[in-house]
């Protein structure tokens, strides 16, 4: 998959694992993105952080993971009827 950039969790860390992200999936007012496990390349969702754009450099040290996608907050009132 190509990537946008790098996600720096700045103490947060992505969500792998089915429950997590079934719980991610039901917060739709909040700002997510799409991280891939570097390890085993699934997907996974984080939020907050700090998104590098692609070809710029993150700062060292910190946890980072591939940025795959960032998805808006959605209202269900903007869905219509």
């Amino acid at each position: 998959m190509r990537t946008i950039g790098t996600w720096i969790g700045e103490g947060a860390v992505p969500a792998f694992e089915q429950t997590d992200l079934l719980a991610a999936a039901q917060e739709l007012r909040s700002l997510v993105h799409v991280v891939q496990d570097p390890a085993r390349g699934g997907l996974g969702v984080a939020r907050g952080g700090q998104c590098i754009p692609e070809g710029m450099q993150a700062p060292g040290g910190a946890p980072a993971w591939p940025l795959l996608a960032t998805l808006p907050p959605i209202y269900p009132e903007w869905l219509g009827d």
